[in-house]
């Protein structure tokens, strides 16, 4: 904390006197004057160069100690402080640079932005936990599809359309537990009429021969005259039944 306020004093300070160099060299009445007014702003300039190089080789000096090893907390902080400070200092340099003197500009250092190395190996990681996670819910979604084709509730057709919903399904209740999306399609799909296609459609006996051809079964003499009346055929072969009992 003593840290960080004496930089913001010294912020403070500097940008105050700054100020004043400017006045002085805008008032001045002479060149002499003019020019040492100057020279002791460069000289303020070029003391706040120095210490946003002292801040970057401070920060780049934490990263590279603990390379892609954990970084304590308090050496993090102290790094993104570093950085932080850094940044001020140069936009202090850039609100008040001379414009009679384009060679100071020149000489201010080349900003290169800090990459944590782990960041990219933990991008890694959550990519390859992702592709794993998708893997999972892909396998789960074909048991499912698998299942509903078994119960007559889907066409075989439509499996593929059925593993990419439940997949994407699967992923978005990943991400909000409150989507439920799954759920919703769960009831659809219960809701679907179970279709008989993939069923046996003609009855067998127990022999596993069709009814139709199964031996005929014995039918009583009042049904077999009821049937041979019915047609002019059968109604002469039971006039001549009667001829033949008399």
């Amino acid at each position: 904390m003593d840290g960080k306020m004496s930089f913001k004093r010294l912020m403070k300070s500097t940008k105050r006197i700054l100020g004043e160099l400017g006045a002085k060299r805008l008032e001045a009445t002479s060149t002499k004057e003019r020019a040492v007014a100057e020279e002791a702003a460069d000289d303020v300039r070029a003391d706040l160069l120095e210490l946003a190089e002292d801040l970057e080789e401070r920060a780049e000096h934490i990263q590279d100690y603990w390379g892609r090893d954990p970084m304590p907390w308090a050496d993090h902080v102290a790094r993104q402080e570093a950085i932080k400070q850094r940044e001020e200092v140069l936009a202090l340099l850039d609100t008040t640079a001379a414009p009679a003197a384009p060679v100071q500009a020149a000489q201010r250092p080349v900003v290169r932005p800090i990459v944590d190395p782990r960041a990219e190996e933990i991008k890694r990681l959550e990519k390859q936990l992702e592709g794993g996670q998708r893997q999972a819910f892909e396998q789960q979604a074909i048991a499912k599809a698998q299942a509903l084709v078994r119960a007559g509730r889907a066409f075989p057709a439509e499996c593929k359309s059925i593993v990419a919903i439940y997949t994407a399904a699967l992923l978005d209740d990943q991400r909000d537990p409150t989507g439920q999306r799954v759920a919703m399609y769960d009831e659809y799909y219960a809701a679907r009429q179970p279709h008989s296609l993939l069923g046996e459609l003609i009855a067998t006996n127990a022999g596993g021969v069709l009814e139709s051809n199964a031996a005929p079964k014995s039918v009583s003499e009042e049904r077999r005259k009821s049937l041979l009346a019915m047609t002019p055929l059968g109604q002469a072969i039971l006039g001549r039944e009667r001829e033949k009992m008399k």
